[in-house]
Parts: C-alpha cells; sequence; structure tokens
C-alpha cells in the first residue's frame, strides 16, 4: 500500500483536480459510514488515505474501489480482517462466482448475505407487506416513509425496496397477493422514490448522468431505482422521467455533457418500435456513452453492441461506483 503523505492547502472540499475525496463523498460511494471506513483503516490497514496537515483524510479513487470490493466481501460473509490483507486482483477473485453457476437473471438480485441468514431489515418489510395484504393504505405509506427518512438511499433500495419487491413477486406467483395488491406497493413504491430523489443532493462538479425510460416505456420504477443508486454514489443524476422521445434524451446529453446516459427498457417490445428505437438508441451510443437496463433475454441486448447492458441492480450499483472514482479521477 502506498504511504502516508501530507498535502498542503487541502481541506474537505478538495476537488476531483487532485484524485482525492473527503470521507462524506466517499461514504455515499462506498455505502459504508464514516466510523466503518475509520475501523477498518485503524484496525486492519484495509486503506492508508492521505492527509492534510489539518489531519483531515482524503481518498484516492483506488482507496474508494478498494472500500467497495470490502464492503462487498464482507456482506458475503468474508470476515474483513482477512479481506483487508488482500489486494484489489486477489478481491475481484474472491467475489467472482464459482465455476458453473447460473448468470445473473433479469429479476432484482437475491441479497448477497449468506444464505439463510435474515436480513435486520425483514422485519420492517414483513410489516409493511401485511399492511398491504391487509389494504391498509395509509400505514404501510408510513411505514415506508419511516424507513426511506431513516436510511441512506441506497440502503433503502437495496435492503427494503428490492426485497419488498421481490416477495410481492412470490406472493402474486403463489395466488396470496392479487393485481390489487401489486398496483398499491407500486404506486407508494414509485411515490417514496420520487420523493427521495428530489430531496437527495448532489455534490458541486460530480459527474453527471442521465436517466430516462424511452418512448412508450411508461415503467419509471427501474429508472428512479438508478437515479437514486447514481446519486448514493456521488454522482449527479438529471432524471428525465418515462416515455420520453430519444431525440430529446439525447439533446439532453449533449446539452448538459453528462458522462454517461442510462436508459430503463422494462417490456418487451412490439416489432413494429423495436426496430426505429433500437436504431435510435444505436447513435445515441455512437456519441454518448450508454447503459440500459433490461431483461436478460431483451431484443434489444443483441441489436445494440455500443451499449452497456445490466440486467440486476447489485452489477448497476457497482459500475456506478467505478464510474464516479474514474470520472473525478480522470
Amino acid at each position: 500500500m502506498k504511504s502516508e503523505h501530507h498535502l498542503d492547502n487541502l481541506d474537505e472540499d478538495a476537488s476531483g483536480g487532485l484524485g482525492l475525496y473527503p470521507m462524506r463523498l466517499v461514504a455515499r460511494m462506498t455505502g459504508l459510514s464514516a466510523a466503518t471506513i475509520r475501523a477498518w483503516e485503524r484496525r486492519y490497514g484495509a486503506i492508508e488515505p492521505s492527509r492534510t496537515d489539518g489531519n483531515t483524510r482524503l481518498f484516492s479513487a483506488a482507496d474508494v474501489r478498494r472500500l467497495s470490493l470490502l464492503r462487498e466481501a464482507t456482506e458475503r460473509g468474508h470476515a474483513i480482517g482477512v479481506a483487508a490483507r488482500l489486494d484489489e486482483d486477489a478481491l475481484h477473485a474472491l467475489l467472482q462466482p464459482p465455476v458453473g453457476t447460473e448468470p445473473p437473471t433479469a429479476e432484482p438480485p437475491s441479497s448477497s448475505r449468506p444464505s439463510g441468514v435474515r436480513s435486520a431489515y425483514a422485519p420492517l418489510c414483513d410489516a409493511y407487506l401485511h399492511s398491504v395484504d391487509q389494504y391498509e393504505a395509509r400505514r404501510s405509506h408510513e411505514i415506508l416513509l419511516r424507513a426511506a427518512a431513516l436510511l441512506p438511499g441506497r440502503e433503502f433500495v437495496m435492503e427494503v425496496v428490492l426485497p419488498v419487491l421481490r416477495e410481492v413477486g412470490l406472493r402474486w406467483e403463489a395466488g396470496r397477493f392479487s393485481v390489487a395488491h401489486e398496483h398499491m406497493v407500486s404506486a407508494q413504491l414509485t411515490a417514496v422514490l420520487g420523493t427521495l430523489r428530489q430531496v437527495t443532493p448532489s455534490d458541486r462538479g460530480a459527474p453527471r448522468i442521465v436517466v430516462a425510460a424511452p418512448e412508450a416505456e411508461r415503467h419509471e420504477f427501474g429508472v428512479l431505482v438508478g437515479a437514486l443508486l447514481a446519486a448514493a454514489r456521488g454522482l449527479e443524476p438529471i432524471y428525465l422521467g418515462a416515455d420520453l422521445p430519444m431525440a430529446d434524451i439525447e439533446r439532453a446529453a449533449t446539452v448538459s455533457r453528462c458522462h454517461l446516459v442510462l436508459l430503463g427498457v422494462a417490456r418487451d417490445l412490439e416489432p413494429a418500435t423495436e426496430g426505429p428505437l433500437a436504431a435510435s438508441i444505436e447513435n445515441l451510443a455512437r456519441n454518448h456513452r450508454t447503459w440500459i437496463g433490461c431483461p436478460a433475454r431483451h431484443s434489444l441486448v443483441t441489436r445494440i453492441p455500443g451499449a452497456r447492458f445490466f440486467h440486476d441492480f447489485e452489477a448497476l450499483d457497482l459500475a456506478l461506483v467505478h464510474v464516479g472514482t474514474h470520472a473525478l479521477s480522470g
């Protein structure tokens, strides 16, 4: 690891021009609390951040990537004392799925915690789903609002929103939830996520990411989650919403000088609309870095070689970490 060095005239608002980031931004980008980052540094030597003359920690892009990998390793059950001794290549190897495992599906992924271990947020999710089951709309909405107010945005998405959606899908398949239950959950989650998006701050000078769903794609949920994850990772989402003409999306990307465009496409396309949409997105991808969230077997996957596709939110979340660190250090 690099040795600690002191830099003159730097403070908590150190700019990305030097490739060094303050604790508050690093905590948002990695999903770790400042207390955890300090503990991992002090007890395990996991990182060795630079410091100002006033002893303020400043982290490099490599530090942020390493902390994100260590967080993922601990979430998968690996001891931090062991993981902290590994270099970045070894951490990547540790996190690779075993040979022969199934590829990611289009559904939101299962939690990365060890099998059989119940989330600390499971009782909250259970209480919410019970209220939904009884059509207690006010109570269920209040449960979501309290959770959103108390939890960091990324934690709310990963530990509450996605597990709730998975369980709703399972209950619908088993005949325990009706279409009305599904619509109730969708409406409440969309409303709460929309509010969170509006109140989540962005750091000055953060890389911009245009987030939208193209024309005829009316499902807003996926792009809302994408915008929140981007903000949680230190990026500035330019959220345009759903059902937007591709020409408008490209214009927004050009004028805003965004770092990338994130599109959400949830539904299958009619043959008459698939070709024109694929051509428009391919044109966008020639001029702007383009990411697309969609089901794994979606027809667009094979038609737009210039775009990067994501089929679950965990993969998107990890990729956003690298965008934030590389863009700011570049």
